[in-house]
């Protein structure tokens, strides 16, 4: 019960914030963006006649919502896409994802996507009809919209246009690029690494962020992978020429298990198990600043910025998936709020600039 009641009122937040006005620009539109408590970014988008609270996932490329198709139980508390909605089209085809621990099946259809006052008819995304109906506790948003791009040759044509470029499309957005901006305190809500943030279509706000922006190519083209010259925590060299992909649907920072097993012999850091790391009171003064070398640009991340403070210990913002064997890491959003990150897709690259809020 307590979950439905927050839910409500994050999404009666995200509605307000719209409804006063904020989001609306020359030829450029902005979503704000709140975390819920399990960490996640969401906004909210108008699909049809229905509002749906997104999160926007430039990990992924697949959009998709529940459906009115699914079993009464299963993921109850999201709201469900109406499959009688009079400007649904079905196209025919299906799609499968993975989501959580299962997959889940859906139908691709077109409906309007509403951003202000202005409809993109047609835009596609999958109708979720069957599912695992698992959602872990304190997720709140209904769907999940990738902002990237399938890789080449995976069959997945429907998503091959991406958000971006349908809201350029239609004249709504000058430019083929979107940033995201993540302010505020961590831990306000459950384990919410900022509290309130954007996700700016079409332009680039200068107010959002503080010096120049170092821009660096997508590795091979692809979205939204980049190598980063150098990670280093405090003096400790984690990594040189990183692969990296900059994931706004991870809350936290993935390293890859040498560079964790590296981090561990620092004994502030410790692991909680299940790829958490986390840090005891007393030890918080030891936990070193986190550098990042973009090109040839330092970043420098404050060691407090990284940590959201619990009763018994703090939650250190950079983890592990024990079973992942690669090299690549993935940057999240324990490190993206220190930054205004630029997706430049017309460019094929990506910028980083410190942010400003």
């Amino acid at each position: 019960m307590r979950s439905l009641v927050t839910r409500t009122m994050l999404k009666s937040q995200l509605l307000v914030l719209l409804l006063n006005g904020e989001v609306l620009y020359c030829r450029a539109y902005t979503l704000v963006l709140l975390s819920d408590e399990a960490g996640y970014a969401v906004g909210t988008l108008q699909i049809g006649e229905q509002q749906f609270m997104i999160m926007f996932d430039t990990g992924g490329f697949s959009r998709w919502l529940p459906s009115t198709k699914l079993p009464a139980g299963c993921l109850q508390e999201k709201e469900r896409y109406n499959v009688n909605s009079l400007t649904r089209t079905p196209l025919g085809r299906t799609h499968v994802s993975g989501y959580l621990d299962g997959v889940q099946r859906g139908d691709i259809v077109t409906d309007n996507l509403v951003l202000g006052t202005s409809v993109i008819p047609g835009f596609p995304f999958a109708e979720v009809v069957e599912s695992t109906c698992q959602a872990p506790p304190g997720e709140y948003f209904d769907g999940i919209f990738g902002m990237g791009k399938p890789p080449p040759g995976s069959g997945h044509e429907t998503f091959q246009t991406t958000l971006i470029e349908y809201v350029a499309g239609y004249g709504i957005a000058q430019e083929k690029l979107f940033t995201f901006r993540f302010c505020g305190e961590t831990g306000t809500r459950g384990y919410s690494w900022f509290e309130k943030g954007e996700l700016t279509l079409g332009r680039i706000p200068a107010e959002y962020h503080n010096g120049p922006i170092t821009y660096v190519l997508l590795q091979g083209g692809i979205q939204w992978h980049i190598v980063i010259t150098k990670m280093a925590y405090g003096e400790q060299i984690l990594c040189e020429m990183c692969y990296a992909v900059v994931d706004t649907g991870a809350p936290t920072t993935v390293m890859p298990l040498g560079a964790a097993q590296s981090l561990l012999q620092n004994p502030e850091i410790k692991d909680r198990g299940q790829g958490l790391f986390y840090v005891l009171p007393a030890e918080v003064p030891l936990v070193k600043d986190f550098k990042i070398t973009i090109g040839e640009r330092v970043f420098i991340i404050p060691s407090k910025e990284l940590l959201i403070s619990k009763p018994e210990f703090s939650i250190y913002g950079v983890g592990y998936v024990s079973n992942y064997q690669g090299l690549e890491w993935t940057i999240g959003l324990s490190f993206l709020r220190s930054f205004h990150s630029v997706f430049d897709e017309a460019n094929a690259r990506m910028g980083f600039a410190t942010v400003q809020c």
